[in-house]
């Protein structure tokens, strides 16, 4: 959901007097009347637009689409034990998936799917599109639902065409990979707080090449001020490296 909402008990007798004569429009109203009229023809559109799709709706429709007649005819007799993809491609996919067709009210099913004729495609798109819930929960939704060969292409197309979906998409996984082992000792090295342990704060340095160690009492203290005296202490010692790896925590990145 897009909005979180906090809800909370209120008691009968703390309710207000509701205004019953705000809601009562005056008869001879004409606006009240039109504007009343049109929301309740937008209600019906709307209701309408969106009703799910009956048994017998589907079964009408698959009773004069040419593909599915040909279909149902196969799963009520017999499929060929040849098929030719050349003279028939139409046919193709119901043929491969051929094992788990049957018929049920008229209707052709794919398992626990129905499988929808070419006239009530849109409608079906549009019924698993309103929402707006992206690619994979509207496939979810079908596979649960409805078939027919083209649907994944039919619902990417539909996805990529929304802008709000669009908006909404998940962004692509990052790319993740491990360090590489630098050439030269001291050339990268590693950094982090541990603790508290011991009631205090640690500051560990690691090289990335020898795997060498540096531990350093922070006093509990890990102020930017304070790591940078810790890690002038330790650069007097070795030399500054070239590069520096930190988790970017406040110490880090403050200026």
């Amino acid at each position: 959901m897009w909005y979180k909402y906090d809800i909370y008990f209120k008691p009968t007798e703390h309710h207000a007097n509701a205004d019953a004569l705000s809601r009562l429009p005056i008869p001879d109203d004409q606006t009240f009347i039109d504007t009343d009229s049109l929301n309740v023809n937008l209600i019906h559109y709307e209701h309408s637009e969106t009703w799910p799709l009956t048994p017998s709706t589907i079964a009408k429709a698959t009773s004069i689409d040419v593909i599915l007649k040909r279909v149902k005819q196969f799963v009520q007799s017999s499929w060929p034990h040849s098929f030719s993809k050349k003279q028939h491609p139409e046919l193709v996919p119901y043929f491969n998936t051929r094992v788990s067709l049957s018929i049920k009210n008229n209707c052709i099913l794919k398992g626990d799917q129905v499988v929808i004729p070419a006239k009530l495609q849109f409608q079906v798109l549009r019924l698993l599109h309103k929402d707006h819930l992206g690619i994979v929960k509207m496939k979810q939704t079908a596979r649960s639902s409805c078939w027919w060969p083209a649907i994944n292409l039919d619902l990417k197309q539909i996805t990529q065409s929304c802008t709000l979906c669009r908006k909404f998409q998940s962004l692509p996984k990052p790319q993740y990979h491990s360090w590489e082992e630098p050439k030269e000792v001291w050339s990268r090295i590693h950094l982090d707080f541990a603790g508290p342990l011991w009631n205090s704060k640690w500051l560990i340095i690691v090289d990335a090449k020898s795997k060498y160690p540096f531990v350093i009492d922070m006093h509990n203290n890990t102020t930017a001020g304070n790591l940078i005296q810790a890690l002038e202490q330790v650069f007097d010692f070795v030399g500054p490296p070239e590069t520096l790896v930190s988790d970017n925590g406040p110490p880090f990145t403050v200026k």
